[in-house]
């Protein structure tokens, strides 16, 4: 089971992306909040063609009188008038079951209660929209962020994380196909480390070992390589994110600075102190607003400098006078040109610390799968204590008694968890890093610069497609799966009925589903091959 935070970034009003997904795997996902009820329910009742009427198998709410996804979201957007805080009010969420999983309505319900219940959304309004337009079973959250009766914003914190330990845990309780995140692995499977010395010759060499034996070898390696080729695949979707982001931040650079440097020719048509001009109209524009800004410089210049003038003279060139006639008429274009400065800055200073915020989180979460064996259980306590005491209470205990948080990973025979404590501590720090970044979020008192932050966004990429040249080349260390899945699929019919009740004491319960499933699928494979044949 799969969850990507995020909705289809066609719809007008999100910033989210996926930009595939392919039988219920995540290509790529970006977690993001939007603005327009509307324009989500209208996609997921009729998809983005306006017409797609039968993909919608049924709907629920919660907090809500409706489950009509058009007519819930009318009500939500009139509750998010509540706040006039948040400009984003929408969270958009998307659960995707594995196509081999059989799950009904209420398994699925269950999912999404537990998930809201662990993001804190419980009590806040939420359409549930199933659909039957793909071979998974999936649905969509549509949620308000703004709460039905306090008005209080919900805040995304750590959200993709948090759902992927909601989705693990529900896996192993409704007896699901376990899938692995970064941070979580089945609790059946051994470590990768473990077993990586398996090479492609491993498989092939001649054994002394029973044919039990060898199939549980052989379980064992294919867990193995299905656990790289997720990791290959969460390594390259990090990777394109994490350009995705860079570009973001790259283009919105580009633009506040085009769109600055075009105020400052306007300015140069108006006044014979450009320089001063733009920054007394910037301090008004920060100070009483933008729209007080401009209708100033477009109806009374003079205030933000000396204009410029023309030399004209009077009465058969006896008198001369200095006329500032072009210089107003310029203004009024100068106005419009600081408008468009000021918002392509103000964008661009948001991005910046919300880029900011994202690539701490990645680095604290980095540095806790670092610190942990268990590191998606030592950010749930994280959360816990923070909504319980704060963050400050939260970093302090990370950093002085991390072993608070969960079991520490060690070194030297599993005595030495220097290293660990040493992790914790930078964790600790990046934790209070991602709640100075929030706090920045909109405004211009950000500590990183947008230079600063691009620089960041690009070394991401560069650490991020290291990190996928190295999953790559340990996969190529291993046995091919194709490989492994016929050895598999031959093995099981030959076994004698004494070593298949053998088999079925020293395999755990995954690996039995996973040989059951591989010989269903090789079977289908040679009977496809057998009636090719025959015609």
């Amino acid at each position: 089971m799969n969850c990507w935070p995020s909705f289809d970034g066609s719809i007008d009003g999100g910033d989210s992306r996926v930009y595939s997904q392919v039988e219920g795997t995540p290509v790529i996902a970006i977690s993001s909040k939007s603005q327009s009820f509307g324009a989500i329910a209208k996609y997921l009742v009729a998809g983005r063609s306006g017409d797609e009427s039968d993909r919608v198998a049924w709907t629920t709410s919660r907090n809500l009188p409706t489950a009509d996804p058009e007519l819930a979201g009318k009500i939500m957007r009139a509750t998010a008038q509540l706040s006039d805080r948040v400009t984003r009010p929408v969270y958009h969420l998307a659960l995707s079951f594995d196509p081999h999983d059989v799950v009904d309505r209420a398994a699925i319900e269950r999912v999404a209660d537990e998930v809201l219940h662990r993001l804190g959304l419980h009590d806040y309004q939420v359409v549930i929209v199933a659909h039957r337009d793909r071979a998974h079973a999936h649905a969509h959250l549509l949620v308000n962020r703004v709460h039905p009766e306090t008005g209080r914003v919900w805040e995304r914190s750590y959200d993709y994380r948090m759902i992927q330990q909601v989705l693990r845990e529900q896996e192993r309780a409704l007896g699901l196909r376990e899938v692995p995140g970064r941070l979580v692995q089945s609790p059946d499977s051994p470590p990768l480390e473990r077993t990586a010395g398996t090479t492609r010759e491993a498989l092939h060499r001649p054994e002394l070992l029973t044919p039990v034996e060898e199939l549980r070898r052989d379980l064992g390696a294919y867990e193995q390589v299905v656990a790289l080729d997720r990791a290959r695949l969460e390594a390259e979707t990090a990777a394109q994110v994490a350009r995705v982001r860079a570009d973001e931040l790259s283009v919105a650079v580009a633009q506040a600075e085009r769109a600055a440097a075009s105020f400052d020719r306007a300015l140069a048509q108006v006044y014979r102190d450009p320089e001063r001009a733009r920054m007394a109209f910037l301090h008004i524009a920060r100070e009483a607003g933008i729209r007080q800004a401009a209708h100033g410089l477009a109806m009374e210049p003079e205030h933000f400098g000396v204009l410029l003038t023309v030399e004209r003279s009077r009465l058969g060139g006896l008198l001369t006078a200095q006329d500032a006639t072009k210089a107003r008429v310029a203004a009024r274009a100068a106005a419009e040109r600081g408008w468009d400065a000021f918002e392509a800055e103000q964008a661009l200073w948001r991005l910046v610390a919300d880029a900011r915020v994202r690539r701490l989180e990645d680095a604290f979460a980095r540095e806790l799968a670092m610190a942990y064996h268990h590191p998606d259980e030592a950010l749930v306590r994280f959360g816990q204590w923070t909504a319980e005491h704060g963050v400050e209470y939260a970093a302090s205990i990370l950093r002085e008694r991390p072993e608070s948080l969960g079991t520490l990973g060690t070194t030297g025979g599993g005595r030495d968890d220097t290293t660990a404590r040493a992790h914790a501590r930078l964790a600790a720090d990046l934790a209070m890093g991602v709640e100075q970044a929030r706090r920045e979020i909109g405004g211009r008192d950000a500590t990183t610069s947008p230079a600063a932050e691009l620089d960041a966004a690009k070394a991401e990429v560069e650490r991020a497609q290291t990190h996928v040249g190295a999953v790559r080349a340990e996969a190529q260390a291993h046995p091919r799966r194709h490989d492994i899945e016929r050895r598999i699929a031959r093995a099981v019919p030959r076994l004698a009925p004494g070593e298949l009740q053998h088999l079925h004491t020293v395999l755990t319960a995954p690996q039995l589903a996973l040989m059951q499933q591989l010989k269903a699928a090789m079977r289908e494979v040679l009977l496809d091959r057998e009636q090719g044949r025959e015609q």
